[in-house]
């Protein structure tokens, strides 16, 4: 497994490897940023760890020196053959697209931590399946800084948006800071950031599906007004019932006012079925 970009570049030149942009193939060799990772994620002997994207195998190194059980997702059959030739005890590759693998196998081994430097281009995905899953307690992980910015953002910022939401919605945001390009192989076009996010309770009594299905729903159409975005659910009055104000654009609602609304339209919805 390649630690260092010296090692990587000899790693992949062996190999006639070629890093691809499509699958946002960026590889971490800053040691000291690996090292912070998994320090944040505070990797303990008999950790289970789920890794998605471990490329060349630099953070998953650092997770299986430190104890972990390691589930590692590559999409890349040959980084996939490279990590399996050179598996050490402790590690289990699934090459597959990791949203389409069925996590249910992994889940069975949990409390799971989520350790990552998840491809951007499928970020917001990942997360919208990782977030909701009762095993994982916690989520360390490398994503461009714009969406660093959207999960950590609050009620009035332009940022603030359904990825927002959810992550309030599960999680609690421990810490979260930057890293520069040069931590890159090959360097990238955007500047990163490591999120650290541990589980809460969610709410409870509350259809999950259909409350983001609304959420969706109401950032679809951000700049309209929500009495306006939302009155195919609920009459016009309800929806102005429910809100603090009554012209407010979903970018002014909490997790708890969404909550808010959410009831109020699905009380009318029940009622209007009773009648």
């Amino acid at each position: 497994m390649a630690q260092t970009l010296s090692e990587l570049r000899a790693l992949l030149e062996s190999q006639g490897f070629a890093p691809r942009k499509s699958f946002s193939q960026n590889f971490l060799v800053d040691r000291n940023i690996i090292q912070k990772i998994v320090d944040c994620a505070a990797i303990e002997p008999g950790d289970s760890v789920l890794e998605i994207g471990p490329g060349a195998g630099a953070l998953t190194y650092e997770l299986l020196k430190r104890g972990a059980k390691v589930f590692a997702i590559e999409i890349d059959r040959g980084l996939a053959k490279l990590l399996q030739e050179n598996s050490p005890e402790g590690l289990t590759v699934i090459c597959d697209d990791a949203l389409n693998v069925d996590l249910s196998p992994i889940m069975d081994h949990g409390p799971i931590k989520v350790v990552a430097n998840l491809p951007y281009h499928i970020t917001s995905a990942l997360l919208a399946k990782l977030l909701p899953l009762k095993q994982v307690v916690s989520l360390t992980v490398m994503v461009q800084k714009e969406v660093a910015d959207r999960m950590s953002t609050l009620p009035g910022s332009k940022e603030y948006g359904r990825l927002s939401l959810m992550c309030t919605f599960y999680a609690e945001l421990k810490s979260q800071f930057k890293v520069g390009k040069h931590a890159f192989h090959p360097k990238p076009n955007v500047d990163s950031a490591i999120v650290h996010l541990v589980r809460k309770s969610p709410v409870s009594d509350i259809d999950t599906t259909a409350f983001f299905a609304l959420v969706q729903k109401a950032f679809g159409q951000r700049r309209k007004q929500l009495r306006t975005s939302l009155k195919a659910l609920a009459p016009k009055e309800v929806i102005e019932g429910a809100l603090k104000k009554p012209d407010a654009r979903p970018e002014q609602l909490s997790l708890d006012e969404f909550l808010n609304l959410f009831q109020e339209i699905s009380n009318c919805t029940f009622r209007s079925e009773q009648k």
